[in-house]
């Protein structure tokens, strides 16, 4: 019995591990950004300005995409949870939830598209 813990133990340590050592995910894991986008991608003043721009435009607009995404999805758990639900208000309201996704996608390559406008090529 002994053993099996020291067993377990050892491998719940070998298999955690790893996880603490890797780096921090993407550009952003490490809250400096910006200043990467200043020095690796060489950006000039209008550059930032554009790109400052362009961030919070697509924060604004995912803002509220996200929150009507939210209450659409409770509108969809109350119809849920009625005693009889209607299968076709269901469905039209999960065609609604699913619209909204589209949008926040189509934001995204929109935003991806725009940054691609303000950098060189060898920027991007």
């Amino acid at each position: 019995m002994k053993l099996q813990r020291t067993i377990l133990l050892t491998l719940t340590l070998a298999l955690a591990l790893p996880s603490f050592a890797q780096p921090p995910r993407g550009i952003r894991g490490n809250g400096d950004g910006q200043q990467f986008m200043r020095t690796e991608l060489n950006l000039t003043a209008e550059q930032e300005q554009q790109m400052q721009e362009l961030r919070f435009k697509k924060e604004a607009q995912a803002i509220d995409l996200r929150a009507e995404l939210q209450l659409e999805r409770l509108k969809l758990r109350k119809l849920r949870q009625t005693d009889d639900p209607n299968k076709k208000k269901l469905y039209a309201q999960v065609d609604k939830i699913g619209a909204i996704e589209v949008k926040l996608d189509k934001a995204r390559i929109d935003h991806m598209l725009k940054v691609k406008k303000v950098l060189t090529a060898d920027q991007f």
